[in-house]
């Protein structure tokens, strides 16, 4: 027993014309959906912004902590030979006490976070909030990775 055949014309008859089957296929897919340009646009303009708004505050948050870490070490000078010594003697393997590295990263660690609170307020909450951060993603983007 042989597999029925396809009809050839029941695309035809489906259609309700006299038109080739290839066609009648083409008038049965559905229709495409309608892409709204504009609003294609707002959101990849919105992206854009957020995402350079987000490297400017990073990079505005690094900057004032290099700020302050270099007036830190301008006043900070603490007087560690008594430490040195007892390390000397105390530890197995010796090693340098550096209490202005540890200084400096627990400077980091408290004031970066506010830096970054500080920055997006600043970004946002005043004129600088209406500039087309979309001009200034690949300069901010570059300065980012160089950074």
């Amino acid at each position: 027993m042989q597999p029925a055949q396809p009809q050839a014309g029941a695309a035809q008859r489906m259609s309700g014309s006299t038109a080739s089957p290839r066609r009648a296929a083409k008038r049965m897919q559905p229709a495409q959906p309608q892409v709204d340009t504009a609003a294609e646009l707002r959101r990849l303009r919105q992206n854009y912004r957020s995402i350079s708004m987000s490297i400017a505050v990073l990079l505005a948050s690094v900057a004032a902590y290099v700020v302050t870490a270099k007036v830190t070490l301008l006043f900070y000078h603490p007087n560690i030979e008594q430490t040195i010594e007892l390390a000397q003697k105390t530890l197995v393997w010796g090693g340098k006490p550096e209490p202005v590295e540890a200084f400096l990263f627990r400077l980091g660690v408290l004031t970066i976070p506010l830096f970054m609170v500080g920055a997006f307020m600043l970004l946002t909450k005043t004129r600088l909030s209406s500039i087309e951060w979309e001009r200034y993603f690949k300069p901010l983007s570059i300065g980012f990775v160089l950074l």
